[in-house]
């Protein structure tokens, strides 16, 4: 008789091979056609389920996604889906980043020479043309990655409506008194030819030329310091940007430091106390270690506010008469007090441009100081700077500078150092400061700088040190300029009297421009005149009619900022605050601040509840991808090669708070781990494909001992994961669930049931007790993975039979509920204890294998020397032991300590259950089955 044809062999059509890149879009075009998430939305809201609202920072419309989008869409998407799955409307709005100059430079290299003969409008339907076309190849990658969100109505920051919000918010800010305009230092880009916000700027390692000047005091600066010394002295100075000498208009010091008037090498200079050695080895070109006393001589020691008013000639011949005739009490080419001076660095004498530093810039106008600034927005020197630099490129122009200040004996000492360095977040060229007439917000306005830190107080920051990152980085920023000098954006709605110059913010006139920009979209203030776009007839200032528009665009960050404004707080399906913003550490200098101050200055509330930060994704020795390097791994060829299921396992086994590895070794490591929790459901699937609930479910106390521990491990299953989800530590999810399946079940509780689940009847009350555990174990494990592996869990899902699930869709079902009767704490520490010896006993029978003494472990007899408290718990399962350890025979024995003993068994192997027993033979009607297999035989025949 063929006996195996006896046995309850696994069947399921749920294959061990995954083929997840080929199954993946079937399932994408099942969701399509069941409209399943529009259809999960309407009944939530048919159920009157509250809304959850995460707000999606949007990302920019440039370029096919890349593994940072993957990386943080598949985050958002695993909160959406276990949102949804707890009952909750989480309607997912996906949002884009529409303008700006990252698309307007692909635009204008693209029409090459033709840019040139460009109107302001032909550019703009260019730059919305190009970034629809990436809003609509995102959109499919997202899609392929398993994202839902609502993609047939995304918020696109080109949108008319959106651009009116935009201006609507402005509007808001100029009626509270937040917006001005001025001249100031603001970050420059040379290459994109535009200011900066401070969250543009990106530091990275830069090497610059230091150069050590020395400045000629001008006649009466010894009756400055009370001093009867005669002859001329210097002020030294050191600055690391050359370049910005042409714009010296003073040096400062700071008023309580000491300083010193010292004599060496024949140079009389001043230098601050601290420095004296470090400045002295400079002028003498010695190093420090090797000046004595006798190198020099301090004539006098004085505090700085002493320097204060002390005169020097200018540096270079074009500002000599300037200085001649500037009047007696100018401040111009004199020592000024500043108290951001040091003496850690340098000199102690500070070199002031106030056309290219803040601080200069400040202290200067405290000291009606004038502005020089020649630098155009090219980055080359205009009219003004001295004849041998004008058209010259200022990084370029270091070396004849410093030539300059060498052939007319200035200069003391020239060396290149390596230090961080802004640079444009675009175009990752250097940037610098030029001061610029700017629209600004003004972030001390109304304390909102002081209201924003208190606020943020009240928002739950994950992980929790981007609390004071971002605190810090409100405390310290300067005021916001918002203006952009480019085409592409959302125009400043301010007009200029043609006559006059008279500037015209007026609150009802921004207002009646949002109103024609809701309707034709922001291309009207580029088409239409002044007298179309709103009611501005006169300037109240000199009574002309003729007035020119702005032609500055607002900062880019300014358009998602706004975000809360306008998506948010105008729709019924969202909350605000939101419940959660989720990006990348670098959104703490980007959205999350522009977000949150916007909202504040608008609304007074913050604009969400919490914040999750994220890492990049970074190579596998950690590096930072680069297309020039070649170490970029795209996220289409993962998915090609995997499946984005394993992506989205790579992104949620990630402790995304730091940066995230990546390489061809790990993604073998998570194909390994998913492999194994797809054995797991392939094993429960396949030993529960005759089980009917309505007749074979057991009740739960007439469970078997095991089903109960599995039942129980199940609810502290359910109890973690729900706690990981909840607080979005999907790594520790991922953890938990992988050791659930490999070590719990696998490893386990399917070893030990193998038996009963292929040898027993179909419907022996142990094997029913087993599957009426494992049905529940796979539908809810399934559910709880259901947020990550979003394919993997409907395939297993599809393969169940119909009587389980009410639902078609596993993501229709809800979240799983811990059930607090099925926990049994007292029966898991026995079965603690069982596994204690268990495994003890497997390294025990695994040495005799190794040994050749067996072949299997079922040829095994083991004997278990107990000490008296495991014995009597043995004892209660001595029926059950031999399946417990897989062997064929346990003999227990009561000792004062643990002993296992195992040995070869005698007895011959039933050829149905493979156990070796002096049973086997015993049964002339099946000779070759032992006597439990006879039994079943018995009664399947």
């Amino acid at each position: 008789m063929d006996y195996k044809k006896t046995l309850n062999l696994p069947q399921t059509r749920f294959s061990m091979k995954a083929g997840l890149p080929q199954k993946e879009p079937l399932w994408l075009e099942k969701w399509k056609k069941s409209d399943l998430y529009k259809n999960i939305l309407h009944e939530r809201e048919k159920n009157g389920a509250d809304s959850y609202t995460l707000h999606d920072g949007p990302p920019y419309a440039n370029g096919n996604i890349h593994m940072g989008h993957a990386l943080n869409k598949v985050l958002k998407d695993i909160v959406v889906k276990y949102q949804t799955m707890k009952g909750l409307k989480a309607k997912y709005i996906p949002g884009w980043d529409c303008h700006g100059l990252p698309i307007e430079h692909q635009v204008m290299q693209k029409l090459r020479k033709k840019k040139q003969t460009k109107t302001p409008l032909e550019v703009r339907a260019l730059c919305r043309e190009y970034a629809q076309n990436f809003v609509t190849k995102q959109t499919e990658e997202f899609k392929r990655l398993g994202i839902w969100a609502c993609w047939d109505t995304p918020y696109l920051t080109m949108d008319y409506s959106y651009e009116a919000n935009i201006i609507r918010l402005f509007g808001d800010l100029v009626e509270r008194g937040y917006v001005g305009r001025g001249v100031k230092p603001v970050h420059w880009c040379a290459q994109c030819e535009t200011a900066l916000a401070e969250a543009e700027i990106e530091y990275d390692t830069h090497v610059s030329s230091s150069v050590y000047v020395r400045l000629k005091c001008s006649e009466g600066w010894a009756e400055k310091i009370g001093s009867n010394l005669s002859g001329g002295a210097s002020l030294i100075i050191w600055t690391t940007t050359p370049w910005t000498l042409p714009s010296n208009m003073a040096v400062a010091v700071h008023p309580k430091l000491d300083y010193v008037l010292v004599e060496a090498g024949g140079e009389t200079f001043f230098v601050a106390k601290d420095l004296l050695l470090k400045v002295i080895s400079v002028v003498l070109a010695k190093d420090i270690d090797d000046i004595s006393e006798s190198d020099y001589k301090v004539l006098s020691e004085i505090k700085g506010s002493q320097l204060e008013g002390i005169r020097y000639e200018p540096l270079f011949d074009e500002y000599k008469k300037d200085k001649d005739e500037a009047s007696s009490d100018t401040k111009d080419f004199s020592v000024i007090l500043a108290d951001f001076v040091t003496a850690e660095d340098g000199t102690g004498c500070v070199h002031i441009a106030p056309g290219h530093g803040e601080e200069d810039f400040h202290v200067a106008q405290s000291y009606g100081l004038g502005l020089r600034m020649f630098v155009d927005g090219r980055g080359k020197y205009m009219n003004g700077a001295p004849d041998f630099l004008v058209g010259k490129f200022i990084f370029k122009s270091n070396e004849p500078i410093i030539e300059y200040l060498e052939t007319n004996e200035f200069l003391l000492k020239k060396e290149e150092i390596s230090h961080s360095y802004p640079h444009c977040w675009r175009c990752h060229k250097v940037t610098f400061l030029r001061a610029t007439e700017q629209w600004f917000i003004n972030v001390d306005h109304n304390n909102l700088r002081e209201r924003v830190l208190e606020i943020m107080d009240d928002v739950k920051w994950v992980p929790e040190w981007g609390f004071t990152r971002l605190s810090e980085m409100v405390k310290n920023r300067p005021h916001w300029c918002i203006s952009r000098q480019r085409a592409w954006g959302v125009p400043i709605p301010v007009f200029y009297c043609r006559s006059c110059s008279h500037t015209v913010l007026d609150v009802s006139l921004i207002r009646e421009v949002a109103e024609k920009i809701d309707n034709k979209g922001c291309d009207v203030w580029y088409s239409d005149t002044v007298n179309e776009l709103c009611s501005l007839s006169k300037c109240e200032k000199c009574g002309e009619e003729n007035f020119d528009k702005e032609t500055d665009i607002l900062d880019v960050w300014f358009d998602s900022g706004a975000s809360h404004y306008a998506l948010l707080k105008k729709s019924i399906d969202l909350n605000f605050p939101a419940q959660l913003y989720l990006e990348g550490s670098d959104q703490h200098r980007g959205w999350f601040q522009s977000s949150f101050l916007l909202s504040v200055a608008g609304s007074d509330v913050k604009p969400f509840e919490e914040v999750l930060t994220h890492g990049f994704v970074v190579d596998g020795q950690g590096h930072k991808m680069s297309k020039s390097v070649g170490n970029v791994v795209s996220p289409q060829k993962l998915i090609q090669a995997y499946g984005a299921d394993l992506v989205r396992l790579f992104v949620a086994s990630s402790d995304y708070a730091d940066d995230i590895k990546i390489s061809d070794d790990i993604m073998r490591q998570k194909v390994d781990a998913y492999r194994k929790i797809r054995n797991t459901c392939r094993f429960l699937l396949g030993n529960t494909f005759d089980f009917c609930p309505e007749k074979d479910e057991v009740a739960y106390k007439e469970l078997t001992s095991i089903d109960r521990w599995a039942l129980s491990k199940l609810q502290i299953l359910i109890e973690r994961s729900t706690y990981y989800y909840e607080n979005h530590l999907f790594h520790k999810f991922y953890q938990e669930i992988y050791h659930f399946c490999t070590t719990e079940m696998s490893s386990f509780y399917f070893d030990i049931l193998k038996d009963r689940l292929y040898t027993a009847t179909p419907k022996s009350i142990e094997r029913l007790s087993s599957q009426t555990v494992m049905k529940e174990i796979l539908i809810t494990l399934t559910r709880l993975m259901a947020p990550i592996f979003v394919f993997t869990s409907e395939d297993i899902w599809e393969n169940m039979p119909d009587s389980w699930k009410p639902k078609s869709f596993v993501h229709e079902e809800s979240w799983p509920i811990k059930n607090d009767q099925f926990i049994d704490a007292s029966l898991e520490k026995e079965w603690e204890k069982i596994h204690e010896v268990r495994d003890q006993a497997l390294k025990i029978i695994e040495k005799l294998r190794a040994d050749k003494v067996i072949g299997s472990s079922l040829e095994a007899l083991l004997t278990l020397h107990l000490p008296e408290s495991f014995f009597d718990l043995f004892s209660e399962y001595s029926d059950n032991l031999a399946m417990i350890f897989i062997v064929s025979e346990v003999k227990i024995v009561k000792d004062t300590e643990l002993k296992i003993v195992a040995t070869k068994i005698n007895g011959s192997k039933c050829v149905r259950c493979w156990i070796y027993s002096p049973s086997v033979g015993e049964n002339l009607e099946h000779i070759e089955l032992c006597d439990k297999c006879s039994t079943v035989m018995g009664e399947l025949l």
